[in-house]
């Protein structure tokens, strides 16, 4: 029990847009649970005002609104060897120069399903963390098994599977940090995506819901277009991570990849912000690694390995009610979404650790099954590199966002 206790307080700070402190003070049963899509919601008058405003961190000042895509780079100065990607970008550019209407939509439809890919690449992560097959913690000096590890390794293949979840998460990580640059250039890269979660919670802009209805005004018709150039673009550009560049043993998109990096000076923010307003692309370290290794490890998994399940201790801990000051350390919920300690009525499965104050809900996801093959793999990749009609079916980002990408997708748009 001790060694799930310790890695609850590891997993809610690495996962965490904030940082708790940690308490052992005994608590009520009224104490406060939040998770990570409540914890920052406003409350009171500040509520009242951000809806009566309509906040939002996509909406672009109106005396700054013009100068979005101005002086921009061509395509051509991109994309010097890659005519079809240097005409598909230009496209997209006239696209919202044309419509800037759309701009707050399509940042929008961006942040969030960058923020839900996070989100469930966290919750795979917790389950993988928990999972620590050998180890035998029943005698006073903990020991592991070997044999029983190596079994577990060659039937789940759990060791490269957790190393390909690391890139995928340090690089959604980072597009969420420049996500929110792009459209705050006073962020700092330390609290950017601290910031962007929370911003996401408290955003009383566009209403992604309105763009799922059958008949919609001419306004979000046009937003709903130059969204489907944006990712005609990002789906073509993302294709190149399956070809090869022939003159070295790496993938086009990285090629391309460092060649915009340094044309737009993404190492220098402020030079980069200069040439791109807004920055489009996000290369950073993190990125530039994922997108290097991550095509070539999907090839490499081991084939026909099983999928992980739920980790057999927080399982344990939900059927016996194990509690820790005054709560229980896991349970499980039903199809109502009630939280029962019945097995045979899960759907679903969580952790409580107490963070300070109030006790932190992180659901734990057994292993997906896109996380088991190279296509699967290589589309969550393209969906966290802007291609998101990569992720419809994967059970990723939630229905409204899944109906508004098919519309994107469809021929009578």
């Amino acid at each position: 029990m001790k060694k799930i206790h310790y890695l609850q307080i590891f997993l809610v700070i690495f996962s965490s847009y904030q940082t708790y402190i940690i308490s052992s003070e005994k608590v009520t049963p009224q104490t406060k649970i939040v998770n990570r899509n409540n914890r920052s919601k406003l409350t009171g008058q500040a509520l009242v005002d951000a809806q009566e405003q309509k906040f939002s961190i996509c909406k672009q000042k109106p005396e700054l609104m013009k100068a979005l895509y101005e002086n921009y780079p061509t395509g051509a100065t991109l994309f010097t060897d890659n005519k079809d990607l240097a005409q598909q970008f230009d496209t997209m550019v006239q696209a919202f120069k044309k419509n800037r209407e759309s701009i707050e939509f399509i940042r929008k439809i961006h942040l969030s399903i960058i923020s839900q890919i996070y989100d469930h690449l966290i919750k795979v992560y917790t389950n993988f963390m928990f999972t620590y097959p050998g180890y035998d913690q029943t005698q006073e000096t903990p020991t592991t098994n070997l044999d029983e590890f190596v079994n577990y390794e060659n039937k789940y293949a759990m060791t490269p599977k957790k190393v390909i979840l690391n890139h995928l998460i340090n690089l959604i990580q980072s597009q969420l940090t420049y996500l929110i640059i792009s459209y705050n250039p006073q962020a700092e890269v330390d609290t950017a995506a601290s910031a962007g979660k929370m911003f996401l919670q408290n955003d009383y802009g566009v209403n992604l819901q309105e763009f799922t209805q059958e008949k919609l005004s001419e306004e979000k018709i046009a937003s709903l277009k130059t969204c489907s150039e944006y990712q005609k673009f990002f789906k073509l550009f993302t294709s190149y991570l399956s070809k090869k560049n022939p003159e070295s043993l790496h993938n086009q998109y990285y090629t391309i990849a460092k060649q915009i990096a340094e044309i737009t000076q993404f190492d220098d923010l402020e030079k980069a912000q200069k040439k791109m307003n807004p920055i489009m692309f996000f290369f950073d370290f993190e990125t530039l690694r994922a997108v290097q290794y991550l095509p070539t490890a999907a090839k490499k998994l081991v084939k026909n390995s099983s999928l992980i399940p739920w980790a057999p201790d927080i399982v344990q801990a939900a059927i016996k009610k194990s509690e820790q000051n005054g709560q229980p350390v896991a349970y499980f919920k039903d199809d109502k979404n009630q939280k029962t300690f019945d097995v045979t009525k899960a759907q679903s499965l969580y952790t409580l650790t107490q963070t300070g104050s109030v006790f932190f809900e992180q659901e734990i996801l057994a292993q997906p099954t896109w996380l088991n093959h190279e296509e699967g793999i290589l589309k969550v990749l393209c969906g966290c590199l802007g291609s998101f009609s990569e992720l419809i079916g994967l059970k990723i980002i939630d229905t409204t966002l899944e109906k508004i990408l098919t519309k994107l997708n469809s021929s009578t748009l």
